[in-house]
């Protein structure tokens, strides 16, 4: 997503956009009926998105008492037993590029 960020920030920013609708409950069909992505490089959006959606379902399960899905959105690890902000989530960069 950095090559992508750095390709383009302004549609990579859009990009982001419609994952954190993704990952608030959103349906990924229905967030894409109304947004026209871009690719300015890299994987197809809207694939990456669709896969995020199930990703992070799995990852509600593997973490039912933990971070889950956060682990990817906001940036979580878990070291030593103990779970750590690690700054590379997907919200991170688009909080990075809010900031643009």
């Amino acid at each position: 997503m950095q090559e992508k960020a750095e390709a383009d920030p302004s549609e990579t920013r859009k990009i982001l956009e419609v994952f954190e609708r993704v990952y608030y409950g959103e349906e990924p069909d229905d967030v894409l009926k109304e947004v026209s992505l871009n690719n300015p490089c890299g994987e197809n959006p809207e694939a990456l998105i669709k896969a995020y959606k199930w990703i992070w379902g799995q990852e509600d399960i593997n973490y039912p008492t933990g971070k889950g899905r956060a682990m990817s959105w906001e940036g979580w690890t878990k070291q030593n037993n103990r779970w750590k902000k690690t700054g590379t989530g997907l919200k991170d960069l688009l909080n990075q590029l809010k900031d643009k």
